[in-house]
């Protein structure tokens, strides 16, 4: 199911596809750390529609950075990690975030998808990555989809 990649994520993007790269993001307009800032650096239209959207938890959506690639925001974080906010990010939510990246896949068709992902949630958000793994891999199971995961 997941199958694990190094280097630079958007080295690794094919031109016979298109790409989806999911990632976590803040409920505190914050997309300046981490993942985002490469993100912004490389395509500041992701950055731009951030900043636009709604940024209520479990809101998830994708922003088209070129022909081929979408970067599919999920609002799953609470927050900021604190000595009283240790994980910030939000399981549940990211389940829900998880699932609509599923019928996103589904609706574009997942012969003409390839999901390319940094291990969101678990750097800034605090989240443990073999959870999160566990959850792709209960989510994307059925249809024997391959997640690529760098890091």
């Amino acid at each position: 199911m997941i199958k694990y990649h190094q280097g630079d994520l958007f080295e690794h993007l094919p031109a016979d596809k298109v790409s989806v790269v999911p990632h976590v993001c803040n409920n505190r307009n914050g997309f300046g750390r981490g993942f985002a800032l490469v993100v912004s650096q490389k395509f500041p239209v992701v950055k731009e529609k951030y900043h636009l959207r709604p940024k209520e938890l479990g809101h998830a959506y994708p922003v088209k950075a070129n022909d081929n690639l979408i970067i599919f925001n999920m609002i799953a974080q609470n927050g900021y990690i604190t000595k009283n906010n240790p994980v910030p990010l939000d399981y549940l939510v990211l389940t829900k975030c998880l699932r609509k990246l599923h019928h996103l896949v589904n609706f574009i068709g997942p012969d003409h998808v390839k999901i390319i992902a940094p291990k969101f949630g678990s750097a800034l958000a605090g989240g443990s990555w073999p959870v999160i793994e566990q959850m792709i891999n209960n989510i994307f199971a059925k249809e024997e989809f391959n997640v690529f995961v760098l890091g």
